[in-house]
């Protein structure tokens, strides 16, 4: 159930403009300073947007997925609260 969860989380960044950059900044600054303190890293595979089979592999640490779970909770949270507000943006 946590892993399908958190697959789920991590799928969902890629459809959110704000979460997909979240995810993006998480990657690439922390690529070298995760080398730097040689933290063991998290492989996932993730379902690639507009692809039916396509699959991407990523690694991070434990910190990292965690913020990235975060960073996908709090934009389903504003999606669902702006939803229910009938607060709608393009």
């Amino acid at each position: 159930m946590k892993i399908s969860t958190m697959v789920m989380l991590v799928a969902g960044l890629a459809f959110t403009p704000v979460a997909a950059q979240a995810f993006q900044q998480v990657s690439t600054k922390a690529t070298a300073a995760r080398q730097a303190q040689g933290e063991r890293l998290i492989c996932r595979y993730v379902q690639e947007t507009g692809s039916v089979a396509r699959r991407r592999r990523q690694c991070f640490t434990r910190a990292e997925w965690d913020r990235i779970a975060e960073a996908a909770r709090a934009n389903g949270t504003r999606m669902m609260s702006d939803h229910a507000s009938g607060m709608t943006s393009n």
